[in-house]
């Protein structure tokens, strides 16, 4: 660019040089007047030439802002920013002047934010969408300036109301100073800032067991909802089931009756900061399983006794309509202690025998003991012939 003001310039001196001498040569020696005139209208060529390359002269700007010399020409794409090192001053003090008052020390941000304080006797707190003003007078000599700072940064002068965006405990120091010099001493306030909201669960006092991607749990089964907050504290859990609506929750609930059920919660906080709302579900399974004892053969039935032979096998089937079926026990022949089932029993010795069973589910539900006595035959009958007289 600078180049090409350079050519222009030049360029015009050459022809403004041309133009003179050539009234004056003119003059002098008449017969050069044509050649001359040539001259400049190469020149003048030239001169056109430059200023369509280069295109119209520019017009700058300074645009002064946070300390930055922004300086930005029309009619161009491209902005050039150079820092400075001037800080504006009043009075004799050399004190940063701040326009937004709002101190950011993270990331934190939620639009939902609404202004409110907490104190809980102990503490205050504030979300970051509350603000503090600060207010000063002076009776005499009238008020030159006040100024403050947000825990260890420099203090800055007090223009608008102070907001702070980072969570967690701050202390706000402030101060002013008369035009007579005189400065009062710092005060502290001390606040912390709370921007989330109560995490929130439910607990159960049964061991819930998934099947198809529902819960299921025993009768009697209690529910409690639970909350925690990190700073304001926890103000009110709200539930509701099924499709009633939210309510505050006071107490734990009991489920008794088989069914499918929908909790819904959610909790806030002292500074109003609400969790978004939860959904639990749980189906409640009374009813207990069934099981039998079944063998691979048909058994005989004699004078009330059941009957069977050596190679026949009992298997022990169970059944569970909801949560299904966790395991299924066994005692053969008078066990003191019921075992688990794996496999068909057989029995190998001849006689009495007694197999005794039951099954339970996985929410706990026990079914009735089931019996059979059987009485295993090993030798066929023996038949002779004898002559009829």
């Amino acid at each position: 660019m600078k180049l090409i003001k350079k050519l222009f310039l030049n360029v015009f001196a050459v022809l403004t040089l041309c133009t003179f001498s050539t009234s004056v040569v003119a003059q002098i020696y008449p017969g050069m007047e044509d050649e001359l005139d040539k001259i400049v209208k190469e020149a003048d060529d030239k001169l056109k030439k430059a200023e369509d390359k280069a295109g119209p002269l520019k017009k700058e700007k300074k645009v002064v802002a946070n300390n930055e010399t922004k300086t930005d020409s029309t009619n161009s794409d491209s902005t050039e920013t150079t820092k400075t090192d001037s800080t504006k001053t009043t009075d004799s003090d050399d004190k940063k002047d701040d326009n937004t008052n709002t101190i950011d020390s993270s990331n934190t941000e939620n639009k939902n934010l609404k202004s409110a304080v907490y104190s809980d006797g102990k503490a205050t707190y504030a979300t970051s969408a509350t603000k503090f003003e600060l207010n000063s007078s002076d009776q005499l000599s009238q008020l030159s300036f006040t100024e403050y700072k947000v825990d260890d940064q420099e203090f800055i002068k007090y223009s608008t109301a102070i907001s702070i965006k980072s969570e967690g405990p701050h202390r706000i120091l402030y101060r002013s100073r008369d035009k007579a010099g005189n400065q009062e001493t710092e005060s502290v306030f001390a606040v912390i800032i709370d921007n989330s909201a109560p995490k929130v669960d439910v607990a159960s006092s049964a061991t819930y067991h998934i099947k198809n991607g529902v819960q299921f749990a025993p009768g009697q089964t209690t529910i409690e909802i639970k909350a925690t907050d990190s700073y304001s504290g926890v103000k009110k859990i709200l539930f509701s089931l099924g499709s009633e609506e939210l309510k505050e929750y006071k107490q734990p609930v009991v489920f008794d009756k088989d069914g499918t059920y929908t909790i819904r919660y959610k909790a806030i906080d002292n500074l109003g900061n609400e969790s978004v709302i939860k959904e639990f579900k749980l189906s409640i399974d009374n009813k207990p399983p069934t099981i039998e004892i079944k063998p691979s053969m048909k058994l005989a039935v004699v004078d009330g006794k059941n009957y069977s032979l050596k190679q026949n096998t009992f298997a022990l089937i169970a059944k569970d309509d909801t949560s299904g079926i966790a395991k299924m026990l066994v005692k053969v022949d008078g066990e003191k202690q019921f075992r688990a089932y794996s496999t068909p029993i057989i029995f190998s010795v001849e006689g009495p025998h007694t197999i005794e069973a039951k099954t339970i589910d996985y929410v706990g539900n026990e079914s009735k003991i089931v019996k059979l006595e059987i009485v295993s035959d090993n030798n066929p009958p023996k038949t002779v012939i004898k002559p009829v007289k």
